[in-house]
């Protein structure tokens, strides 16, 4: 199992993952989840969404960039946004950056293909 550091929670996890290279138009998965690390340890399978599983067979690399802890709302709230790439520090980096506002994220997890491994670059 890849340890990330965030116990399962009853109220639940949104997260971010960014992909390395677009999968058509598809730049970001948002998804939700009481276990988190099992969740993506799924994802990494091939056994989670559609989406990540052809990005996964596709050998694109992806990685976890934003958590929020929340209910499954939360999700649907930032799904309905249709923004994703504006709430990901990868792509709005330098606007982050000139609002003077701190990024913090997660622990990476980068995938490619099948084998997880953790990305340390990004503190948490």
């Amino acid at each position: 199992m890849v340890e990330i550091g965030l116990p399962a929670s009853p109220m639940g996890y949104v997260y971010l993952i960014h992909f390395d290279s677009p999968l058509h138009h598809a730049r970001h998965y948002i998804g939700w989840t009481r276990d988190l690390v099992g969740r993506i340890q799924r994802h990494a399978e091939g056994r989670g969404s559609p989406l990540l599983r052809a990005v996964t067979a596709s050998g694109i690399r992806w990685r976890v960039v934003r958590i929020w802890k929340g209910a499954k709302s939360l999700e649907r709230h930032y799904k309905d946004f249709h923004g994703a790439g504006r709430l990901c520090p990868y792509c709005t980096a330098d606007v982050f950056a000139a609002q003077g506002e701190e990024i913090l994220v997660p622990a990476g997890l980068v995938c490619e293909g099948t084998r997880p491994q953790i990305q340390t670059d990004i503190p948490f």
